[in-house]
């Protein structure tokens, strides 16, 4: 590679220190051209900018705080694009990089500036799907506070121990379906149920509870909110996962941005997309809209056996939540 090819290393510096946003996202596309590892990192720092805009916005830090963390994520990147440059001049060309730019003009007929790396483009029919998905998940309101869960069938639904951890806990709670906005902006007719006594099955290190409903006079059947489908395969890293959640315990809610896979750790899938308190026991989906992984937790949270950690949100692999739970899939 010629030292002109280089020059879009130079590019992504100078736009990382004026836009840091933009700049690691230019980052991220050229990493995938030069090494499969590098985007993790890109996708991760993208992950921690975002929190830092949530806290900020939130008032949960200082100035001075969000000063400090902003130029730790700079320092990072910037060794993530000198990891990507090396890598870059050091690997073998049969003609030059193609340039990574902010923007692609509808006139450019590459083929390397229509798609970098994973498509994020998704079909209209994709949205009709999740649409009908999203009927599935409900509100879990607990005396010890809110969370979130989802139907599989059989009049079950699942969701995290934590959000029941016990069977009294359980058989106090309500479970809401339908509280959403409509395409108006006005919340409809919600349905509530209560858990069957006796129907309480726990796995503690999994961090998941199924229950089962108990029919109700004044709400449809359990089964007209449908079933979530199951796959075992976990996503790879960088796939997409996307979470139908109640964030905060409110309205449910979609995170369709910066929704990557960062991470797998034995049991556990590691991902940037939004969540919030509330979100405990949402479905995460894969781009087939099958539930991959419980969403659990979000924070500093272990990265490997070595005890590293970073800041994601995370959820427990299904395919370890229907072996606990004896579920099939």
């Amino acid at each position: 590679m010629s030292i002109a090819d280089l020059s879009v290393f130079d590019e992504i510096e100078r736009e990382l220190s004026m836009d840091y946003e933009r700049g690691l996202a230019r980052l991220e596309n050229i990493a995938r051209l030069v090494d499969e590892k590098l985007p993790r990192e890109a996708i991760l720092q993208m992950s921690q900018h975002r929190e830092l805009l949530a806290r900020e916005r939130a008032g949960t830090m200082t100035s001075e705080e969000a000063r400090v963390e902003r130029s730790r994520l700079l320092r990072n990147s910037l060794g993530t694009l000198d990891v990507a440059r090396r890598a870059a001049a050091e690997r073998p060309q049969s003609g030059p990089v193609p340039a990574v730019r902010a923007a692609v003009s509808p006139l450019e007929v590459e083929p390397f500036e229509k798609i970098f790396g994973i498509n994020h483009l998704k079909s209209l029919a994709w949205l009709h799907q999740g649409l009908l998905m999203s009927k599935s998940v409900c509100r879990i309101l607990t005396k010890r506070g809110k969370g979130t869960g989802f139907a599989i069938g059989n009049g079950r639904v699942l969701t995290n121990h934590h959000v029941l951890p016990t069977e009294e806990v359980a058989l106090s709670c309500e479970i809401e379906f339908n509280f959403e906005e409509d395409i108006n902006q006005k919340v409809g007719p919600t349905s509530r149920y209560k858990p069957l006594p006796g129907s309480w099955k726990a796995d503690k290190k999994f961090d998941c509870v199924v229950i089962e409903l108990a029919p109700s006079e004044a709400a449809p059947s359990i089964e007209s909110w449908g079933a979530l489908r199951f796959e075992v395969k976990a996503p790879a890293i960088g796939e997409h996962v996307t979470i139908i959640q109640h964030p905060d315990g409110g309205l449910k809610q979609i995170a369709l941005t910066a929704n990557q896979v960062v991470n797998l750790y034995e049991h556990r899938l590691q991902y940037s997309t939004d969540t919030l308190p509330g979100s405990s026991g949402s479905p995460v989906f894969n781009d087939s809209w099958q539930v991959v992984a419980i969403h659990h937790a979000g924070g500093e949270l272990a990265a490997d056996k070595h005890g590293k950690k970073h800041f994601v949100n995370e959820g427990i692999l299904i395919e370890n939540v229907v072996r606990a739970l004896g579920l099939t899939t």
